[in-house]
């Protein structure tokens, strides 16, 4: 067994940037890796491969009661069961909020080639990027022996980065994803990430590989007031 690294977003109010954190280089907008510690310039950002996607919907304690998780559900059926406060949480009626959440399994091409698996987690306003990134894959098709076809997501790259966004005085950094190009099957080295993305996407599938969520929700839109 291993810990499955995130790759979140440093928001302002991310603890990372308090003085002390350890946490060398990092600034808000860039990508951290909850495993390895690794600060990337979110401008830059990095080139990965989906290999999977899941929905849930995951329970939480409040920070008011302590946080924390509690359960991940895999149906939206227990939405039927909250109600949104004043601050937009869905509240259950045993004072828990559940989180809508849009995980990818990614490989990330370091800069040498070397792969590496981790979990991308949108909630709250990066959902519109999930949706957006679904949407691209959806919407790319090749020509088979039998005419048109949709590839399966792991056939192609992609450029994650990041960028700022205001809404009413306030500013947060969201995922920018443009598509990076289709992997080629006259490339060894693409093979071989093809090869490990379909691996990777069986794991999830079957349920032999499966994010344990983090310690409390990710506030990937945590957001600050512009002054």
């Amino acid at each position: 067994d291993y810990a499955i690294p995130f790759m979140t977003i440093l928001q302002s109010l991310s603890p990372q940037l308090k003085r002390g954190s350890g946490v060398e280089g990092a600034e808000v907008g860039a990508l951290f890796n909850t495993v390895t510690k690794e600060v990337i310039d979110g401008e830059k950002g990095v080139i990965a491969i989906p290999c999977a996607y899941q929905k849930s919907w995951i329970e939480w304690k409040t920070r008011e009661t302590g946080g924390g998780f509690v359960k991940q559900h895999t149906t939206e059926d227990i939405m039927r069961s909250t109600t949104p406060n004043v601050k937009g949480d869905n509240l259950l009626p045993n004072g828990n909020m559940v989180v809508p959440t849009a995980n990818y399994y990614i490989i990330v091409i370091r800069d040498n080639g070397a792969p590496e698996t981790v979990v991308l987690s949108m909630t709250k306003t990066q959902l519109t990027k999930a949706k957006k990134w679904n949407s691209i894959m959806s919407a790319i098709k090749l020509t088979g022996a039998k005419g048109l076809y949709t590839p399966p997501m792991f056939s192609h790259k992609y450029r994650l980065t990041t960028h700022e966004e205001e809404k009413n005085s306030f500013a947060w950094y969201a995922w920018e994803i443009s598509n990076a190009g289709k992997l080629d099957a006259a490339n060894a080295q693409d093979v071989a990430l093809y090869a490990l993305a379909k691996k990777l996407n069986e794991e999830v599938e079957k349920g032999l590989l499966k994010a344990k969520p983090q310690e409390e929700p990710a506030n990937q839109d945590n957001s600050s007031e512009v002054m």
